[in-house]
């Protein structure tokens, strides 16, 4: 909105919020004229509402006025705190069902399952080097008849079949197929030239959880 000069001293209609209309104008720090004397001449209105249109962009004193007494302020929307909350409320039962679906199983696979290959810095008398093997479930449920992918496994030391064993082939069944609870890890050693890269295959949920 642009607003009126005010260098000549005159008030213009827009002045305190004030509606446009016929009235009295006067100089600032010049009394009125006495009731009793000759009629007094109105200070011209027009040249001001020119003033006022020129500053408003436009030649017509009326859309002058009419520009500075139209203001519209957009309406509140009164939904928009209750849309705020309810979004809210909508984020968080996403994050609780996510977490359910992981507590019932569903979410566990083979990415839970993680194999990892330690070099222990020690030999076998014939020269190969000891390496230990951790598999862990991460898994917020139990799991069972965890296997793995050897990657062409073989040893020249003897390791416990009840923890990791040949199921089919280069197929491998850990901890004899039973139960592994939720941060248990399960771990075993061998001994070769070189460790060989191992893959989750394969597991079961154990029950409910």
């Amino acid at each position: 909105m642009h607003t009126p000069a005010r260098g000549d001293g005159r008030r213009l209609p827009c002045d305190a919020g004030e509606a446009p209309g016929p009235r009295r104008w006067r100089l600032r720090g010049h009394a009125a004229p006495p009731a009793s004397s000759s009629p007094s001449r109105p200070m011209p209105i027009r040249p001001a509402l020119r003033d006022l249109a020129r500053q408003a962009g436009t030649t017509d004193s009326s859309s002058a006025i009419a520009t500075c007494s139209s203001i519209s302020v957009p309406p509140r929307n009164p939904d928009s705190r209750s849309n705020l909350v309810n979004g809210g409320t909508e984020k968080v039962t996403s994050i609780m069902q996510a977490w359910l679906e992981g507590t019932n199983g569903e979410q566990c696979d083979t990415s839970s399952i993680q194999v990892q290959t330690i070099n222990m810095g020690t030999k076998v008398s014939g020269g190969d080097t000891v390496f230990e093997v951790q598999v862990t479930n991460q898994c917020p449920c139990a799991v069972r008849n965890v296997r793995l992918n050897g990657g062409g496994f073989t040893t020249t030391v003897e390791v416990d079949p009840a923890v990791f064993r040949s199921d089919d082939g280069d197929i491998y069944l850990v901890n004899g197929g039973e139960p592994i609870a939720s941060m248990a890890t399960v771990s075993f050693q061998y001994a070769w030239d070189h460790f060989f890269q191992m893959t989750p295959r394969s597991l079961e949920v154990d029950g409910q959880c």
